[in-house]
């Protein structure tokens, strides 16, 4: 196995609300240091939450045999989606939420490797944990209005 969880065993056996914890202390610590830029916050949460989602349909065996190479079609995907969302849906277009975006893809990713030892009821979970912090996003980004 390689990457990142390999050295770091604690991880390796991070369950999806861990996880996620880890998640929103990243967030959290980006609300803490830009107070004024809530939005990036969400975009945090939101990059974990969308690698979370495509890590619950990534087969088992590309996530073992290739995990690097299918860390960066991870990203490589989360980048086309943040850039197409953030060019339509989410706008006005700011390269900074990308970035803040990609950035909680790379903390959601860190478990990557642990998501190949998933069965159903784990990949499910991972989905559930996937869905609740798109829906964290959202509801900080646009239900508390905080940023811009």
């Amino acid at each position: 196995m390689n990457g990142v969880i390999a050295s770091r065993p604690v991880l390796r056996r991070c369950g999806v609300l861990a996880q996620m914890a880890l998640v929103l202390v990243a967030a959290l610590t980006v609300q803490v240091i830009l107070p004024f830029r809530g939005d990036s916050t969400a975009h945090v949460v939101g990059g974990a939450a969308l690698a979370m989602g495509i890590g619950v349909v990534l087969p088992s065996r590309w996530i073992r045999e290739s995990t690097g190479l299918t860390e960066a079609l991870t990203f490589a995907a989360i980048t086309i989606v943040a850039w197409a969302a953030e060019s339509t849906i989410i706008g006005p277009f700011d390269l900074l939420d990308i970035a803040f975006g990609l950035a909680g893809s790379f903390v959601a990713l860190a478990a990557l490797p642990s998501w190949a030892d998933l069965d159903r009821t784990g990949r499910v979970r991972l989905g559930v944990g996937a869905l609740t912090l798109m829906s964290v996003a959202i509801t900080w980004r646009y239900g508390l209005r905080i940023g811009h």
